[in-house]
């Protein structure tokens, strides 16, 4: 079948694979590059955390938005997390003990994020509009906030040991 028989919906779906693709690519790239900085297994798993955190965040962003549906535009704050977080992973050079310090970061400035949305929502008059939109906003708040946090001990459990012949990671 050649590309003038291809429906307009089907250019959408080639775009948004990838999108996809290049979330993914993007996501696996940064696990590599970060986690060879040490051999210990706990800040191998923090990093897998806290890409995997971003991905996850950027993706259901991107899929369904997390406040009032993927084109609202109180969504576009949610990339200022994982920016928060990487900045903070660069401000430490990668060391254990400053990326358990990002992922907080990371963990605070998600329920920023989402605080200022409301309030912007309310202003505008564009509230939730059911009680069931507030939980579930509230709900991803507190699941995304729970996987930086969790990022976060991981880096922190690496700074608490450091095993013989570990590269510097804290």
């Amino acid at each position: 079948m050649g590309l003038d028989r291809l429906e307009p919906d089907a250019f959408q779906d080639l775009r948004e694979g990838g999108r996809a693709g290049g979330m993914l690519g993007a996501a696996g790239l940064m696990y590599v590059l970060i986690s060879r900085k040490s051999v210990d297994l706990w800040y191998r798993a923090g990093v897998a955390a806290a890409v995997g955190t971003a991905l996850l965040l950027a993706w259901v962003n991107v899929a369904v938005g997390i406040m009032g549906g993927e084109n609202n535009p109180a969504n576009w704050m949610y990339l200022g997390v994982p920016a928060v977080a990487l900045a903070g992973v660069l401000l430490a050079r990668m060391q254990a003990g400053g990326m358990a310090l990002a992922m907080w970061a990371a963990a605070l400035a998600q329920v920023l994020v989402t605080a200022t949305g409301l309030v912007i929502m309310k202003l505008q008059g564009a509230a939730a509009e059911s009680p069931m939109e507030m939980v579930v906003i509230v709900g991803a708040t507190v699941f995304f906030t729970a996987l930086w946090v969790g990022a976060g001990l991981l880096f922190r459990r690496t700074r608490a040991r450091k095993p013989e012949g570990e590269r510097q990671a804290g």
